[in-house]
C-alpha cells in the first residue's frame, strides 16, 4: 500500500533534490568500486564494509571509516589504531570480514534488514529493496522527532512495502524513490532548524 506522506514529499521535492536522490546510489557504487579497485578486493566486500559501518554514521564519515578500516587492515595495522563513528561490534565484524572474503554470504553476514538492504542497493543497480533508515522512517511517519528506537522486522517490511508501492505510482525504482524522499526530508529539517534560529 502506498504512503501519501512519502508521495507528498516526493512531489514537493525540487529538481535539484530529485537529481541528487536519483544519483545517490550510483555515487555510492562508484565510491565502493573505486575503493575496491585501489585495494584489489571485490566490490561486494567493500559495499559490505560500508554498510555494516553505516548505523548511526553520517555518510561522509561512513565512507572515511570504510576507507580507513580497509587500508589499515590490508597494510597490517591494528584494529585499535583508529576509531569509527558506529558500534564497536560493527567495526569488529567489518574487520573480520576482510579475513573471510571468499565465504561472504550477505544473508548470513548481515544481522539487520537495514544494512542488508543498504548493501543490496549499493551493489545492484536493479535492486528492489529499500533502505529504511532513520530519515526514511521519519518520512513515512511524517515526523521530525528524534528517532531513537529500532525498527523490528515486521515493521521494516511494512515500511519497505510502502516505499515500493509509492515508487511504483510515481514511476521510479524503490531505491531511487527512497533516496529522493531522504534528500527532501533532510533538507526540510535543515530549513526548519534554520528558520527556528532565524526567528
Amino acid at each position: 500500500m502506498a504512503n501519501r506522506y512519502l508521495i507528498d514529499l516526493y512531489n514537493a521535492s525540487n529538481e535539484s533534490e530529485k537529481r541528487e536522490g536519483m544519483e545517490w546510489y550510483l555515487d555510492a557504487q562508484r565510491f565502493c568500486a573505486g575503493l575496491a579497485a585501489l585495494n584489489g578486493i571485490d566490490l561486494r566486500i567493500v559495499a559490505a564494509v560500508v554498510s555494516v559501518l553505516s548505523p548511526r554514521n553520517k555518510w561522509p564519515r561512513n565512507k572515511q571509516d570504510a576507507k580507513t578500516l580497509i587500508e589499515t587492515k590490508l597494510s597490517g595495522g591494528l584494529i585499535d589504531s583508529f576509531s569509527v563513528c558506529t558500534f564497536t561490534s560493527n567495526k569488529k565484524r567489518a574487520w573480520e570480514l576482510l579475513d573471510n572474503q571468499v565465504d561472504f554470504d550477505p544473508d548470513v553476514f548481515f544481522k539487520g534488514l537495514k544494512t542488508r538492504c543498504f548493501w543490496d542497493n549499493i551493489v545492484f543497480q536493479d535492486s528492489a529493496r529499500v533502505t529504511v533508515d532513520t530519515w526514511a522512517a521519519r518520512a513515512a511517519y511524517k515526523t521530525q522527532a528524534n528517532w531513537q528506537r529500532s525498527i523490528g522486522k515486521k515493521e521494516y517490511k511494512r515500511l519497505e512495502k510502502q516505499y515500493q508501492s509509492s515508487a511504483e505510482l510515481v514511476g521510479l525504482s524503490p531505491k531511487a524513490f527512497q533516496a529522493v524522499v531522504w534528500v527532501k526530508a533532510r533538507n526540510d529539517l535543515k530549513k526548519e532548524k534554520y528558520e527556528t534560529v532565524k526567528n
